[in-house]
């Protein structure tokens, strides 16, 4: 546990929870320590929990290094009411959150009738009022009302759980007399779902059971909070036994072939006819030599990536942030991913096309590949299941549940790799992502075949950082 200056208070609860060892420093320095490794500290596999924003800039730039569990910024707490809704209640909850932080985000959404939820309205803003007067940290949960905090009145139902589910909030409270059940199962996107008055969010900050570090910034659409999911990692096998496995293999050679990468095939093809006797030498006058290395050299690899390509990559992250559609035509084609007019979108129609064009034993081998990956990924899904947990307020737990939109990049050009677009596209539409899109560059109906037969949805025909920023 790294924290800075730690008290009695810390350090017990560090006792009480476990902790191995406490790292009195903080800051990104601590989170270096931590990626890194520093003296007495080893580098650790996984770092979580909220810090400040140099914490949080620290997190990003080792996330390639080790697993995070989040880029946490301010606090957020929207509260979905009816006006019917006690004013009070609502109020206190929305300072409760407030007072983390100048630049946390207190919402309230309700809805119904105008006059009601005005007249509701105007009575949860004096309560803010009133409670601020006499809450100790009003210095920092006023700025926060006054500069962060926002209202929707909106005319239904449906329109409240629109925006709610736009906001995507880090915590979420409902609080409503009538159709709860069915509002909950509407509710798509949200870091930690809090249904009930008497269920208030401080109750999961502290001592509920499930975690307070949850996303934020909108990332409740494609990320959960820290749990105890956030320490374990999916580790895949194979063990082939006596089964030889022909088609498959002949499959592996086909697809290596078709991608050009030919020690592949190679590999594969010697499963179905394994060599007898030791290879000849070879006639090369400098053979091969592998380095010779002991114990102690045995590290991993950094994925390490060049200043030079993350200045770029950033650029062009930014250029499309700014100017949407525009700048990613146009650094598409200064790239030469496409021409002035063509379509750079494509549809499954086309894919389908692309599919019946190619030959009959092609079309076997994707379709036959596909059924492998979506086999096992089927079986992950089933592996994945809803908790619920009694707490003394009533119950707490979670659920699994799929994001909307998934993008998959897989690279083409002059080597198109069609097994990426099924190792990506079909975990995608197994999870029940809505839309899936593929991002390749120059897409050949091989690679639009591919993306068929893996069930996206639609193909981005664009490639590199822009592709990414797109999407």
């Amino acid at each position: 546990v790294a924290t800075p200056h730690p008290s009695p208070l810390m350090l017990g609860a560090a006792y009480i929870a476990g902790a191995d060892h406490v790292l009195a420093i903080g800051g990104a320095q601590a989170i270096a320590a931590l990626a890194y490794g520093a003296g007495p500290v080893p580098a650790v596999d996984v770092i979580v929990g909220p810090g400040n924003q140099y914490v949080t800039a620290a997190k990003q730039l080792v996330s390639g290094l080790v697993k995070i569990d989040m880029l946490a910024g301010p606090s957020e707490l929207l509260v979905l009411a009816d006006p019917k809704q006690n004013p009070s209640l609502v109020a206190a909850d929305l300072l409760a959150q407030a007072e983390h932080d100048v630049q946390a985000a207190p919402i309230l959404v309700t809805f119904g009738d105008e006059t009601a939820c005005d007249a509701f309205v105007v009575a949860v803003e004096e309560q803010l009022e009133q409670q601020l007067r006499v809450l100790p940290t009003s210095e920092v949960a006023r700025p926060a009302v006054q500069n962060n905090g926002a209202v929707f009145i909106c005319a239904t139902e449906d329109e409240a759980i629109e925006v709610t589910n736009k906001w995507a909030p880090e915590h979420l409270e409902l609080f409503v007399e009538e159709n709860e059940a069915r509002m909950v199962g509407k509710l798509e996107h949200f870091g930690g779902l809090f249904i009930g008055t008497l269920c208030a969010e401080v109750l999961g900050d502290y001592a509920a059971g499930p975690n307070h570090t949850l996303p934020t910034g909108g990332t409740a659409r494609s990320t959960g909070g820290l749990s105890v999911l956030t320490f374990l990692r999916v580790r895949t096998w194979m063990d082939s036994g006596a089964r030889s496995g022909d088609t498959m293999v002949k499959d592996v050679v086909s697809l290596a072939e078709l991608e050009g990468l030919h020690g592949h095939a190679a590999s594969a093809r010697l499963r179905l006819d394994p060599p007898v006797a030791p290879a000849t030498k070879s006639a090369s006058s400098t053979p091969v030599k592998l380095r010779r290395c002991s114990a102690t050299d045995a590290k991993p690899r950094r994925c390490a990536v060049s200043d030079q390509a993350l200045e770029g990559a950033r650029a062009i992250l930014k250029e499309v942030d700014a100017d949407g559609e525009k700048a990613l035509l146009r650094i598409a084609q200064k790239f030469g991913d496409i021409k002035p007019g063509e379509p750079f979108v494509i549809e499954r129609e086309a894919m389908e096309a692309a599919f019946n064009s190619l030959e009959e034993s092609t079309r076997q081998v994707l379709t036959r590949s596909a059924a492998r990956v979506r086999k096992f990924a089927e079986e992950q899904k089933r592996s994945l299941k809803a908790v619920a947990v009694d707490i003394e307020v009533g119950e707490a737990g979670h659920d699994v549940s799929p994001v909307e939109k998934a993008g998959c990049y897989a690279p083409g050009g002059r080597y198109p790799l069609p097994s990426t677009v099924l190792m990506t596209a079909v975990p995608a539409k197994v999870a029940g992502c809505k839309d899936v899109w593929v991002a390749t560059p120059h897409p050949s109906p091989l690679m639009l075949g591919a993306a068929y037969i893996a069930g996206a949805d639609h193909v981005l025909a664009i490639g590199g950082a822009q592709a990414i920023a797109a999407l």
